[in-house]
């Protein structure tokens, strides 16, 4: 499972970087993932973009 943790700080690093996997909602202020981003071949780019967060809010666990 792939999810923004609400601790998220909105910095749009994830959108720069990957805006085909993240985009920002204006309407409930936060970061929603893409439905590309659940696909099994982007696990490792979705991995790669958890690191990059600066405050660790992409998590990934298993299910």
């Amino acid at each position: 499972m792939i999810k923004i943790a609400v601790y998220c700080i909105r910095c749009g690093l994830c959108i720069d970087l990957h805006p085909e996997l993240f985009e920002y909602d204006f309407e409930k202020d936060e970061i929603i993932l893409k439905p590309e981003a659940f696909k099994d071949e982007r696990l490792d780019e979705m991995k790669s973009m958890a690191k990059d967060c600066a405050v660790a809010a992409i998590v990934i666990t298993k299910n």
